[in-house]
Order: C-alpha cells, then sequence, then structure tokens
C-alpha cells in the first residue's frame, strides 16, 4: 500500500484518477452499455462516478428501456442520485483508485426491524 497518497490532500490524490477516466469534455452524464458515466464535485475536484442500469432502475422504480429511457430518468433522480455519491464517496477509502460504481444495492430500501427483507421489494420490480 502506497501510504504517501493516503496523506495527500484530495486534489492530489485525485489527479491521476482523473487523467484516467475522465475526457476533456465533462458536460454531462454518459451512456455506455448498461452504465451512466457522470461526475461529482467533491473538495473542488472532480470526481468520476458510474451508475448501473440496475442501479438507476431501482432508483427510480421503473425498467429503463434504452439509451434515451436512462438518460432521462437519470435527469429526473440526478439529485438522488448525485446526493448517493456524495455518501459513498465520504465512506470510501482515501487511496481508491477509479471512478465510484453506484450499485442498486446502495439504493435498497432497509427493512424494518424483523420484517422480512421481500416486505420493501418495490412493486415496479415484481412484475418484471
Amino acid at each position: 500500500m502506497r501510504y504517501d497518497l493516503m496523506y495527500r490532500s484530495l486534489p492530489e490524490r485525485m489527479a491521476p484518477m482523473l487523467s484516467l477516466y475522465t475526457t476533456s469534455s465533462c458536460s454531462g452524464p454518459r451512456w455506455n452499455s448498461r452504465t451512466i458515466f457522470f461526475a461529482i464535485t467533491e473538495q473542488g475536484c472532480l470526481v468520476p462516478c458510474a451508475i448501473s442500469e440496475a442501479a438507476l432502475e431501482q432508483v427510480s422504480q421503473h425498467r429503463c428501456a434504452g439509451q434515451d429511457d436512462a438518460l432521462a430518468r437519470f435527469a429526473a433522480f440526478q439529485e438522488q442520485i448525485e446526493a448517493a455519491a456524495h455518501s459513498k464517496f465520504e465512506q470510501r477509502h482515501p487511496a481508491s483508485p477509479g471512478p465510484m460504481h453506484l450499485w442498486a444495492d446502495d439504493f435498497d430500501d432497509h427493512a424494518p426491524e424483523g420484517a422480512p427483507m421481500m416486505a420493501v421489494r418495490p412493486n415496479w420490480a415484481e412484475a418484471a
């Protein structure tokens, strides 16, 4: 483990990652197969992120029907998605490389104490 990376400021730690995972135009979310890539800003640095199609469906409680639908759903729920990315970033190990991935279980509702997990399954998932 490189301990020198752990004690650098966030901009110093993020610089190598950003050069690997961002393009010259970070104007907005980009769709690639079954993933949407986007960026958040933490302490003045762009942090590359990705959300899986399943996670997007979990957040929106709706199945995505292709690229246009997925990007529209991302825009509709962008505030919630970015909040989850910020929260996950705060819990991330300082030397973790690569983009931060958001998966469906990052958006799972937690069951009340003693309730079976199926009790919190969204209705849209049952129709699938």
